[in-house]
This record gives structure tokens, C-alpha cells and sequence, in this order.
């Protein structure tokens, strides 16, 4: 068959070669029955696969509390196989959530039904992670609501768990509120602080063992945590702050008289945001490998282990502090870029 296109852009016309009919034979036109109810048994098996598979884990939640952000978590940690769904939703039956290895439910309340599926869910194999979880549902947790919340706190990762290691052993910060909860037969991952020093005695994250299931619970709301970390108070929007002209992203960290700095400055050497995301994916990780291998990308480049980005803030920095800067960088082999205003370094340096 020929298809040709016109210089004016329209089709011309097409010229078919048809076969001669007598050269035909037959039976190259008829298909056997068996081959046809084989094909067509094939064609039906796939399209069943195709319709029950699924990706292994389900984030359920709202917009409203950060929910949707727990997606956002997944795709920079390399977890890009999920589903996102409302808890509200008409799909969620106890049969739909057993078609994943991994539900996690951000902070919402819960009714009954509600309830009722996501226990039957843990019962029955399931592996649950819940940010601020609804009170009905502490005894999957292992926990006992105190009735009673604190903003603004520190959690400190237990190192000796499976899941705490090779994650920060000091405290860090968490913002918004965090429920109080007493320990009874859950298994605490991290502690929760009042301030970087003052333990609560309250757990900050728990795991417990429910049957075949597993079920792990963050007293605070960790996707809204790390959103307000990297992005400040949104309280203090639209207030002039930081004493530098005009709106900056740093107004919403500076803190006006009698506040404390929005990001804990003692804790600024430690990726806070970053340990929070890790200590889920450690969860997750340990929660999914009991089923089968969950596929995760990896981010940086030749698998290495950590990049750090070397970004030099030489505002009114004299010459000799900026090229001890860069001895250090450069004994590392490694490079950095500056940014720098005054007249403080000489052109030959520059040069």
C-alpha cells in the first residue's frame, strides 16, 4: 500500500496491491476453534492481570492536614509505585484495601465503618503506618490516649531499633501538636520531648505486631512537620522580620521579640526535614519486606550514599576566612560556589 501526501498538504490518493483471489488457499482464511478459544482465553487472563494489579502501597487522607504531601514523601524517597485515595471514598472496602502490602493514613477522623475495615485490614495481614491517628483506633497501636497534646516538640529515634539505625541519635524538631499517648503493649521506635532535653515519657512513634499484620503510629501529623520545617510559619506571612526591605522567604523563620527561631538553630548542622522522611522509609522498608521486595528508585548517582551541595554565604567576609573556607573544600576534592558583596576580596584572588 502506498500513501503519498500532496504539496498542499491534503492526502492523495491511495493505491491498494489486492492479492489474486485464486492464489489464495483456503484455509489461510479460516482460524481453527481451538486457536480461537486459545487466543481468546489469553486475551482474557491478561486483561484480568492487568485490571487487578496494583501498585503495593494506598495513602489515604484529605488535602486539608498535609495528607496529599505524604505522595510527595513517597516520590522523593524513591517510592513511586502507589495509589492516592480518599478515606471517604466510595472504593474503600475491606476487599480493596487487601489488594496492597501497605496502607498510610494521614491525619483524619474516623468513623466506624472506617474503622471497622481498617482493623479488619491489620487482622488480616495488612501493614498500616498513621500520622496522628483518630483515638479509636489506638489499640492497634499498642498505645492509650492521655488526652492531652504539644506543640512544637522534639523526638528522639531509639538507635538500638531496627528501624532507628543509622538515623540521627539526638533530638530533633517536629512542629504542630503531637498527642500524648501511655505505652502498653506497642513497641516505641522514638521518644517524645517537650523541648531538645525534657523527655515527655510519652512515645513518639510506636509499631505493633496485630496477628499477621503490622500497624505503626506518629503521635504528631509528619508530612505537616516537614512541610512547615522547609517552609516556615505560615503565621508570620506577610510580616516584615528579617530587618531586610521587602518580602523574603526568611520571614517566616525570624523570630520577632520573646519567640524562639522557627528552626531550632542548635539543631542547624542536622538535616531535621530529611532524618523525619528517613524514618518512615526505614518503616516502610521493614514493614513491606515481610510480603515481597517493594521496588524503590535510588537518587543520587553511582549509589553513593550522601551528596552534599557546598553553597558559601561570603556576605562581608574578609579574604583570609573565605580561602580557609576553601582549603578545607578543596581537602576534601570537592568544589563550592559563593556569593559574595563588598569590595573585601582582591582581584587577583578572584582571578
Amino acid at each position: 500500500m502506498a500513501d503519498k501526501q500532496t504539496g498542499s498538504g491534503k492526502p492523495a490518493d491511495i493505491m491498494i496491491d489486492m492479492p489474486d483471489p485464486d492464489a489464495v488457499s483456503c484455509r489461510s482464511c479460516f482460524i481453527s476453534s481451538g486457536t480461537l478459544i486459545t487466543l481468546i482465553s489469553t486475551l482474557v487472563l491478561a486483561l484480568s492481570c492487568a485490571r487487578q494489579a496494583v501498585a503495593p502501597i494506598l495513602v489515604l487522607g484529605n488535602i486539608s492536614g498535609f495528607g496529599s504531601y505524604t505522595c510527595e514523601i513517597l516520590k522523593a524517597e524513591g517510592f513511586n509505585e502507589f495509589i492516592w485515595d480518599s478515606l471517604n471514598g466510595g472504593r474503600i472496602t475491606p476487599g480493596y484495601l487487601h489488594r496492597f502490602d501497605l496502607v498510610i493514613l494521614g491525619e483524619t477522623n474516623i468513623r466506624q465503618r472506617q474503622k471497622n475495615i481498617l482493623e479488619s485490614y491489620v487482622s488480616k495481614g495488612g501493614c498500616l503506618i498513621a500520622f496522628r491517628p483518630d483515638k479509636s483506633l489506638c489499640h492497634l497501636f499498642g498505645i492509650f490516649p492521655e488526652d492531652t497534646a504539644i506543640s512544637e516538640g522534639y523526638i528522639k529515634i531509639d538507635p538500638d531499633m531496627d528501624i532507628g539505625r543509622g538515623l540521627i541519635h539526638e533530638t530533633i524538631q517536629f512542629h504542630g501538636p503531637s498527642d500524648l499517648y501511655i505505652l502498653t503493649d506497642g513497641e516505641e521506635i522514638a521518644a517524645l520531648f517537650s523541648d531538645s532535653e525534657k523527655c515527655t515519657g510519652s512515645p513518639a512513634v510506636v509499631i505493633k505486631r496485630n496477628g499477621r499484620g503490622l500497624a505503626a503510629a506518629f503521635a504528631y501529623n509528619l508530612p505537616g512537620s516537614i512541610v512547615l520545617t522547609r517552609q516556615g510559619n505560615p503565621e508570620w506571612a506577610g510580616e516584615e522580620r528579617d530587618h531586610i526591605d521587602g518580602p523574603t522567604a526568611t520571614d517566616l523563620f525570624y523570630p520577632g521579640e520573646n519567640e524562639m527561631q522557627w528552626n531550632d538553630p542548635s539543631k542547624i548542622s542536622i538535616p531535621q526535614a530529611d532524618e523525619h522522611m528517613r524514618l518512615l522509609t526505614h518503616m516502610i522498608e521493614q514493614f513491606t519486606s515481610e510480603s515481597k521486595p517493594l521496588p524503590r528508585l535510588w537518587y543520587f548517582p553511582e549509589n553513593l550514599k550522601c551528596i552534599f551541595i557546598f553553597t558559601i554565604d561570603g556576605e562581608d567576609t574578609p579574604e583570609n576566612a573565605i580561602s580557609d573556607e576553601f582549603t578545607d573544600i578543596g581537602a576534601k576534592g570537592a568544589n563550592a560556589t559563593l556569593y559574595e558583596i563588598g569590595t573585601y576580596i582582591l582581584p587577583a584572588t578572584v582571578e
